[in-house]
Order: structure tokens, then sequence, then C-alpha cells
């Protein structure tokens, strides 16, 4: 299948065609982005503001009003249009979830990030072996997002740094959903959400990667 086209629209703007867009498919979501360090949160939504610099490390929540992403199947017109009311970074720290715990009581819909080297390294580990600290880390934030998300719809977990795996070109982006799927089990029970949990993966290491992952999460945040 064709990798959908992500049109991105500046913060507070809409467009002509989104004007149009917007009769075909309209959504609205509170979303919360979560994760580690260095997962890539801030660098996702700022590659829905058109910004593809390499972000700071962010220290304290974000809060953005207004995106409106659009995706667009190339065997499929017109283009299907999700706008994100608000929009939360949070720091990758200990205490992000703390900070954020009324807006993630709120939220409509929660985005997990997590890193695919993070999930290889779980894969590799030897019977006995204690847990890395990232993986253990994932565990307590996914407890967390079950307890707390009581409002939202929908939980995405998105697996970064795909390029990190040897594993997801070895098997192909499919076969690879299905594996980390499957090793997120535990993960996704524990995180549940009404509508189900959602899996995603993909890169951040450029542009087109970007968009791809953006378009991703779009149709799994439906």
């Amino acid at each position: 299948m064709p990798l959908p086209v992500v049109v991105l629209a500046a913060v507070g703007a809409v467009s002509a065609v989104g004007a149009v867009i917007a009769r075909q498919w309209h959504d609205s979501r509170d979303v919360v982005v979560l994760g580690q360090r260095a997962v890539g949160k801030t660098r996702l939504v700022n590659s829905w503001l058109g910004d593809w610099s390499t972000p700071e490390p962010t220290r304290s929540p974000s809060g953005f009003t207004k995106i409106t992403l659009s995706v667009e199947d190339r065997e499929q017109a017109p283009p299907r249009e999700i706008l994100l009311d608000t929009v939360t970074d949070v720091s990758g720290g200990d205490q992000g979830l703390h900070t954020v715990a009324a807006e993630l009581g709120r939220a409509s819909a929660v985005l997990y990030l997590l890193r695919a080297d993070t999930l290889l390294t779980e894969e590799r580990r030897a019977p006995g072996e204690e847990q890395g600290e990232d993986w253990e880390r994932a565990q307590l934030d996914a407890a967390r997002i079950g307890g707390r998300a009581t409002a939202a719809k929908r939980v995405v977990f998105v697996v970064t740094h795909t390029d990190l795996d040897p594993r997801c070109a070895r098997t192909g982006s499919q076969d690879y959903l299905d594996l980390v799927f499957g090793q997120l089990s535990d993960l996704r029970t524990a995180a549940g959400a009404p509508d189900g949990v959602r899996v995603v993966a993909g890169s951040l290491v450029d542009q087109a990667s970007a968009t791809a992952l953006t378009g991703e999460i779009i149709e799994n945040l439906r």
C-alpha cells in the first residue's frame, strides 16, 4: 500500500484546502505526547509545526493549540483532516507525568513514544538477566497512563528510531510492526483505553520519515 502523504498546516492556520478537507472527515483531539528522554517527542511535534531543526531537550511541558494535520492516500481523494485542539509535549524526566496529571486526565488521546533499540535490548536480554532501566520505565509509564488517562479514547504506542533496529530492515515494515505489537503486549494491557491501544513504528531521521510516521499516527488516532 502506498505511504500516505501528510500535509502539515501551521498552528492557528486553516488553509483553503483544509476547509474542503474538513467537510470530508474532521475530528478534534486533546493530545498528550509522552516518553522518556531522547525518544523523539519534541522532534515529532516540531515537525507538525514545520520545524525540522534539531530540538533542545524539553525541560518543562510545552503546549500548542490548533494544529491541523491532513493525510492523503495517493489512491484516494480527497485527503482527510484531523485537528489537534491541544498538544502537550511532556519532559522525559521521571517527574514528567506528575507535572501534567490534570492534562493527562483530560486528554482524549495519548501518544507514548519509545525507542526501537530499547525493544531490541529487551528481546536480547538473557533469561535471569535484569531488565534494562528504559524498559522498566516504559512499564511504569504504561501503568501510569492506564491509571491517569481516564478520559483517553485512544492510546498509541509510537516506536521510534526503527533505523537503529536491524530487525526492521530484516523483516520488512509490516512484519516488524507485528513483532513489536506482540512485544508490547503487557504494556498495551497496562495502558488500556476504551477503543484499544494501537502501535505504529517508524523513524524521525529526516523530513520524509517523520512525515510517513505522522501519517501512521493520524490513521491510528481515528
